[in-house]
């Protein structure tokens, strides 16, 4: 029964579902550990503090970054299943890991909460998380040929935005 079920949902799964999946998961798993968090001034530390054994509720932060990392995982694995179909050759490829790389760094994130313990940890898979979003901001000109002009101005704009921050809270 239960592997019927899951091929009735595997073949009607498709990039827009789990995108929009990916979406509800993270916005939604982030809102409601904000609402929920018994620590009304946590945003004056960071995003990471709703993962910490100081939020109330910082499983459910956690769990929400590791979940929506598998989802990324699905859905680049299924978007790049066909375009390595259309566009042959490693270039492809290396955007496949890179993003790869980054939905793992994502799960890292959930996976190691920024408390004491994990703290340096957790801040150097978040760091690498940001060097590999630069790192595809400059190659996918090269790796991703048939992106418009508007894309890659705005990934431009993002990386600078990365860069300057980075440099700014360091």
């Amino acid at each position: 029964m239960v592997t019927y079920i899951m091929i009735n949902l595997a073949m009607t799964i498709f990039p827009g579902v789990i995108t929009n999946l990916m979406t509800f998961m993270i916005i939604g798993g982030v809102f409601f550990s904000m609402l929920t968090n018994s620590n009304k001034d946590w945003w004056r530390h960071n995003f990471s503090f709703l993962g910490t054994a100081n939020s109330s509720n910082s499983w459910q932060f956690n769990i929400t970054l590791i979940f929506s990392a598998m989802l990324m995982l699905t859905l680049i694995d299924y978007l790049f299943v066909n375009l390595s179909k259309k566009y042959p050759g490693w270039r492809v490829q290396v955007t496949r890991w890179l993003l790869s790389l980054m939905a793992a760094c994502l799960g890292g994130v959930g996976l190691f909460p920024n408390d004491p313990r994990f703290h340096l940890l957790h801040d150097r898979i978040a760091m690498w998380m940001v060097y590999t979003m630069l790192i595809l901001v400059v190659v996918v000109r090269w790796t991703m040929p048939m992106m418009t002009k508007t894309f890659l101005t705005l990934s431009y704009v993002i990386g600078g935005v990365l860069a300057v921050s980075y440099i700014a809270f360091n």
